[in-house]
C-alpha cells in the first residue's frame, strides 16, 4: 500500500473491505453487495465498448485492407502489428473481463470473506481490462500510422 498526500493507493482486499464497512456501515453487506455489482457492470459495459472499437478497425480492414498494405512495406508492418495488437486486445478482454461467472457463485460461510473474493475477482478483470485497453490504443496507433503513410503514398 502507497500513501501520497495523505491517500492510501492500492489498497489490500482486506482494507478495501475495511473502508467499505465505513462507508456503508459494519451491518450493510447487502449494499456492499451491490456497490461489488456495480463494480462488475462497469467493467462488464467498458469492455464492451473495446469490443466495438475493434470491431470499428477489423471491418474497415475488411474493406480498405488490402490497399492500405500494398501501398508500403511501412504501412504493411503497421497495418500487421496493429492488427495483431488489436486481436490480442480482443482475446483479453473475451477471456478476462467478459468471462461470465455470476457473484452469487462465489459464497463462503463467512460474509467478509465472500467479500474479500469478489475484490480479488474484479481487481483481476480490471487488470486485464486495462491491459487489453492498452494494446487496443497502441494497436489502433498502429493502425493510424499505417492509414497515414497510405495516404501519404497513395497506391504506388
Amino acid at each position: 500500500m502507497t500513501e501520497e498526500n495523505g491517500f492510501q493507493n492500492n489498497l489490500s482486499p482486506s482494507d478495501e473491505l475495511s473502508l467499505l464497512k465505513k462507508i456503508y456501515g459494519e451491518s450493510e453487506i447487502s449494499s456492499i453487495y451491490q456497490y461489488m455489482m456495480n463494480c462488475f457492470n462497469i467493467i462488464q459495459t467498458r469492455s464492451q465498448i473495446v469490443l466495438s472499437l475493434a470491431t470499428i478497425c477489423l471491418t474497415i480492414t475488411g474493406f480498405s485492407g488490402a490497399k492500405i498494405a500494398n501501398s508500403s512495406v511501412f504501412s504493411m508492418g503497421c497495418l500487421v502489428i496493429g492488427l495483431s495488437l488489436v486481436l490480442l486486445s480482443i482475446i483479453t478482454v473475451l477471456s478476462g473481463p467478459l468471462q461470465v461467472r455470476w457473484i452469487s457463485q462465489i459464497y463462503h460461510f463467512d460474509l467478509d470473506t465472500t467479500i474479500e473474493e469478489l475484490i480479488k475477482m474484479r481487481n483481476k478483470k480490471t487488470r486485464l481490462y486495462q491491459f487489453s485497453i492498452l494494446t487496443l490504443g497502441i494497436g489502433l496507433s498502429f493502425y493510424v500510422l499505417s492509414v497515414i503513410s497510405f495516404l501519404i503514398h497513395g497506391n504506388s
